[in-house]
């Protein structure tokens, strides 16, 4: 066993530090990690008395955690709260600290604010503020594509607090800027205010910027702009440059790592500049001279993430070691970089980057030899450097799997093969791809000819993945597990680092015995992942989620015995007409919002997709919805496609072989002996309204446990009175109120034949329909009708237990 001691300190000190940084249920999983760390302490060789040093580390760690939390209180929230308000329009003068970000019309950094003006008065400050503009016109996108880190500038921001997440599976935006030690965004209202007042220096970011931005310009004429873009991530740290889809597809198969600068890269590259500088002639004396020289600038040049310094940070004592003949622990190195950049910035351990360079390192230096030995045992033949590779990836996988289910919900089959094969690969592409950029930058011919044969690679690879990605049936979501689901994946580490952990075992040993702890580990990663679904059966809610999706509608009804049906997955995506203002990544709302969301609540398939109508508001989502999760059936209402939207959604379908169905009043669906879904529209009579008109929306009428609630997509007053007629009276529990409170539904007459005791209106947040109108308003509230607004609560979810009791919640979920 190598030897742990500095481990042992750097694990009381992250410890300290995570224990003040979580909260809630997270700080709780903190404690049960404890007897993890001292099996590895006793195993390691440590005893009881030599555990003051780690509890010492662990309570430095703590107060240091204390001390950055007290010393960083935002002096803006100060100054608002002794003004009542955060004024808008506020001059303020400070430093580019980021990279400027110019994506069509947005343009966005973070500003280290110096002073602000308030009231004819300059008031010193310290503070990052989180800073963007939307551009008005291509001169001012120019102005943009001016600016570079370091720039000194004055210009006008009004300032807000961000928005925390309004649906499952969003991004947590306000956690993410307080690693970043940001409390306030700020808005600037036109560029055209904004004055440089001096220029960063060369001898700087501006400088590295400059430079990286020359290096990206010569990968775009050596590779198509699909592999230039993938390149500029691999060897530049620029992933902005990334086609969306094919960010997603290497995120979906899990090979994301390959395309930003990581530990992966540094090592990759020390190698590769060994060899080279070997080959060139060099002492080894020299060689790591030059390489001690050359890191820190790759770090600086590839933009200096939390995985790029630590491996720069454990490849620089590496070479320092090599340099003076010293013996070099990679366990001593990692836990220097670790004690060493939580020191200069506490806060960075809350990143994922971070959480993932250091916690799967740690694992792979203390478990890959082990594990490969004892993979080696078992089939005797296997050749090391398979057996190795199978021993890295089987625990990068087990300890980063919980952090990516946190932040993805999903998993895939295709993850272990997928790295196999294709890490071994990009070891080989990535020093290629260096090798085409710096022969291109002696002659543009000769880097040209190097790089046809990487970009043919290229090309096989993007479309065998494209190809797999694209197939649902290999993924699977995974919602948050609750903390006795956390115990369960914990004691599955336990017991099989301890089984790691053992030594050989006396010959004639009962084998079951050897192989208990792996045993109980494996029980316990059975009943990790199968234990929630086998609950479930004894689960018998029906749940149905109202998301936020802005302007439109998308609802999500949860059945006792398992059964997903989505009504809708609409919310409008704005495409601007000017070829300036359009974005490398606009928001698309079923990529964005609707499958993360999906994932997030454990959606693994959907037995029914229904499409009210063909209003964008209402299907925007839903083709990314039925590429990226498994389904059953389609349901329209039958009417032809009018838009190329509509179109797309059916083609899909078909591509898909999903089976679709028009919607025709009277037909049931059955969710067991108390929960019935019909169909009540729209009316045959629809069949003769034109194509898209809110009359012919699908309605839905749903019973649960004595419980009624009907869904009326975009119905409005005419189709109101012709549902009345053929219904009749009929006492509502819950209305999904048509056409997002529209003035032109929700009648008086439709209200007073429902008597709804509540109503749930899916609306954006100031749209430009003026949508809840007043005047629907006033008719629920004359008539005691409890009201719920996805613009004003987020998401919605109202929960129905077998009893009929009702409990109506927003997120998250209380």
């Amino acid at each position: 066993m190598v030897p742990l001691s500095l481990f042992f300190y750097a694990a009381g000190w992250g410890f300290g530090l995570y224990l003040y940084f979580l909260q809630g249920e997270e700080k709780l999983f903190l404690f049960l990690l404890l007897p993890l760390l001292l099996l590895f302490f006793f195993q390691g060789g440590g005893r009881l008395q030599h555990l003051l040093m780690p509890a010492l580390f662990m309570l430095l760690g703590l107060g240091y955690g204390y001390w950055d939390g007290s010393k960083e209180t935002s002096r803006l929230s100060q100054i608002f709260e002794s003004l009542g308000e955060a004024p808008s329009n506020m001059e303020v003068t400070g430093v580019i600290d980021s990279t400027p970000v110019v994506d069509g019309d947005a343009f966005r950094f973070i500003l280290n604010v110096e002073a602000i003006h308030l009231e004819g008065r300059e008031i010193p400050l310290h503070e990052k503020i989180w800073t963007s503009y939307r551009l008005q016109s291509p001169g001012e996108k120019e102005e943009a594509l001016s600016f570079a880190r370091g720039d000194r500038v004055q210009t006008r921001l009004t300032f807000s607090l961000p928005e925390k997440p309004r649906n499952p599976g969003a991004f947590h935006f306000p956690q993410y800027l307080y690693s970043l030690h940001i409390t306030w965004t700020g808005k600037g209202e036109d560029l055209s205010r904004t004055s440089r007042l001096e220029r960063g220096s060369f001898v700087g970011w501006r400088g590295m910027e400059e430079l990286k931005k020359g290096l990206g310009g010569r990968l775009e004429s050596l590779f198509s702009p699909e592999v230039a873009g993938v390149m500029r991530g691999m060897l530049l740290g620029d992933v902005g440059e990334i086609p969306e889809d094919l960010t997603e597809t290497y995120r979906k198969i899990g090979i994301i790592h390959v395309l930003a600068i990581s530990g992966f890269h540094v090592t990759v590259v020390i190698g590769g500049l060994l060899l080279l500088l070997h080959f060139l002639g060099l002492t080894r004396e020299r060689s790591y001279e030059l390489l001690l020289l050359f890191l820190p600038f790759y770090a600086l040049l590839t933009g200096a993430s939390p995985p790029v310094l630590r491996a720069v940070t454990m490849g620089f004592l590496y070479l320092l070691a090599k340099r003076f003949h010293q013996s070099y622990s990679a366990i001593k190195a990692i836990s220097l970089s670790f004690i060493g950049m939580t020191f200069l910035d506490p806060r960075q351990v809350l990143g994922l980057g971070f959480q993932l360079s250091f916690f799967v390192t740690f694992f792979l230096l203390l478990f890959t030899r082990p594990l490969s030995d004892r993979i080696r045992r078992l089939i005797p033949r296997i050749p090391e450097w398979l057996s190795i590779s199978t021993a890295v990836l089987i625990l990068a996988q087990a300890i980063s799997f919980p952090l990516l289910l946190k932040a993805t919900h999903q998993w895939s089959f295709l993850v272990l093969p997928a790295n196999l094969l294709l890490v071994p690969i990009f070891a080989f592409l990535i020093p290629w791809g260096y090798l085409s950029l710096l022969f291109s930058l002696l002659s543009p011919e000769a880097g040209k000819l190097l790089s046809l044969p990487l970009e043919g690679v290229m090309r096989i690879i993007h479309d065998g993945i494209s190809g797999f990605g694209n197939l649902p049936s290999f993924f699977f979501s995974i919602p948050d597990p609750p903390t006795w689901g956390w115990i369960l994946y914990l004691f599955f580490l336990l017991f099989f680092f301890s089984f790691l952990m053992k030594e050989e075992q006396r010959e004639g040993t009962a084998s079951l015995f050897v192989y208990r702890d792996l045993l109980l580990s494996f029980l316990f990663l059975f009943l990790f992942f199968f234990l929630p679904s086998f609950l479930s059966l004894f689960h018998q809610e029906v749940r149905i989620t109202f998301f936020d999706v802005g302007q439109g509608d998308a609802i999500l009804i949860q059945a006792p015995n398992g059964g997903n049906l989505l009504i809708d997955g609409g919310g409008v995506s704005f495409q601007p007409e000017e070829e300036w203002r359009r974005r490398k990544h606009p928001f698309e709302v079923g990529a964005d919002l609707l499958v993360p969301a999906l994932r997030a609540m454990g959606v693994n398939r959907l037995d029914w997709v229904v499409a009210t109508h063909g209003d964008a508001d209402h299907i925007g989502g839903l083709k990314e919805v039925i590429s990226s999760i498994p389904v059953k059936h389609l349901l329209g209402n039958g009417l032809s496609p009018t838009t190329e939207l509509e179109r797309d959604l059916w083609r899909e379908g078909e591509v898909r072989s999903i089976p679709a169905f028009r919607a025709i009043p009277g037909e049931f669906l059955h969710w067991g002996k108390q929960v019935t879904l019909s169909i009540h529209g729209p009316a045959s009579s629809g069949s003769e309204n034109k194509a898209g008109e809110n009359n012919a929306s699908v309605l839905l009428f749903l019973q649960a446990y004595g419980r009624k609630i009907l869904f009326t997509g975009d119905l409005e007053a005419e189709g109101e009175k012709e549902w009345v007629d053929r219904v009749g009276p009929l006492d509502l529990d819950l209305l999904k109120v048509g056409h997002h409170g529209s003035k032109s539904s929700t009648s008086e007459e439709f209200l007073d034949a429902t008597r709804p005791e509540a109503a749930i209106i899916s609306v954006g947040k100031m749209n430009r329909y003026g949508h809840p109108s007043p005047e629907v308003l006033k008719r629920l509230e004359e008539r005691g009708i409890k009201i719920l607004r996805t613009d004003q609560l987020g998401a919605i979810q109202v929960r129905i237990s077998p009893d009929g009791a009702v409990r109506l919640t927003s997120y998250p979920w209380k």
